[in-house]
């Protein structure tokens, strides 16, 4: 079929693939505009990769070369959440006004068609056509919802696939209709209620990265100003006994990094239940990250 490529673009997994390497490319040609700009006074005496990762340049660069690389992908990551949420709302519609129209003794195809036009989702809007197109050629239900359903979310395609057997059921459509429309409005009852208990684990998280950084910024600060004022080793901790305050920074910054990074993949599959959802997470995260662990000990420290 013609159109068979358009319904592969629209596979949530495909895009996704596609923009985690687009961010890829944007954080590499990041990371290489910075270093290509830096001042030589930021660059590491003794060169080696090892030597610059541990400056604050590369630091920073690096943390703002992940921001940007990401920031794609969180649009489009947002808009994949909302045209779900559009099509599972719109086949719910589209379904009770299905199961209204065959009720008022229309034949089912005819019925089908009058509630495609409830549809506000274009991708299952356009979905839909195609399915009334292939009926129209002579092709089963069976056939044309297997069609359809390609890269559409799990739930919507369990729900299309009782047009199968409800196109079968003569007089009886109605009512199969009707039982699947009851069971997508209870789904979708049930992800609300979802949605709403699992939310506050992306604020709690959101609480607890922020806490986190900033005591890390506090505890560097004390640290500087207890080896600054020869308080002695006794004042000023762990950090003082064994590195130095900057040293310290270069191994809280990517300890903590790597926890933002696993924050953002644990949100999102509490919240979302899929970690390739993780990207807006993230950029919220390493922005506090990059402002609090990065760019503040530059003034503190």
């Amino acid at each position: 079929m013609e159109r068979r490529p358009e319904l592969q673009l629209t596979k949530v997994d495909s895009i996704g693939t596609l923009n985690i390497m687009a961010s890829i490319t944007i954080i590499m040609v990041t990371i290489a505009l910075m270093l290509s700009f830096t001042p030589p006074e930021y660059l590491p005496v003794a060169p080696g990769v090892g030597n610059l990762i541990k400056t604050p340049w590369f630091m920073i660069s690096l943390g703002l070369a992940i921001l940007l690389g990401h920031i794609p992908l969180g649009i489009r990551t947002r808009q994949i959440i909302k045209e779900i949420d559009r099509i599972n709302e719109s086949i719910m519609t589209m379904m009770d006004s299905l199961s209204v129209s065959l009720r008022t003794g229309m034949n089912f195809t005819s019925a089908l068609r009058r509630s495609v036009q409830k549809i506000t989702s274009r991708i299952l809007y356009n979905r839909m056509l195609i399915l009334l197109s292939l009926l129209e050629e002579g092709n089963s239900m069976e056939y044309a919802v297997e069609k359809i359903s390609f890269g559409l979310p799990e739930r919507a395609v369990n729900i299309l696939r009782t047009l199968i057997p409800a196109s079968e059921s003569g007089g009886k459509a109605s009512k199969v209709i009707n039982i699947s429309s009851e069971f997508a409005r209870r789904m979708r009852a049930f992800e609300r209620n979802k949605k709403s208990a699992m939310l506050p684990y992306y604020y709690i998280s959101l609480l607890a990265i922020s806490v986190f950084e900033g005591a890390t910024l506090f505890l560097l600060y004390l640290t500087a100003k207890f080896q600054a004022g020869g308080l002695g080793e006794e004042m000023t901790g762990f950090i003082s006994l064994t590195l130095s305050v900057d040293y310290a920074w270069i191994l809280v910054y990517y300890i903590n990094l790597v926890v933002v990074l696993l924050s953002s993949l644990f949100v999102s599959k509490v919240v979302r239940g899929s970690i390739k959802f993780y990207s807006d997470y993230l950029v919220i995260f390493i922005f506090i990250h990059l402002l609090i662990t990065g760019i503040l000990p530059l003034r503190v420290i």
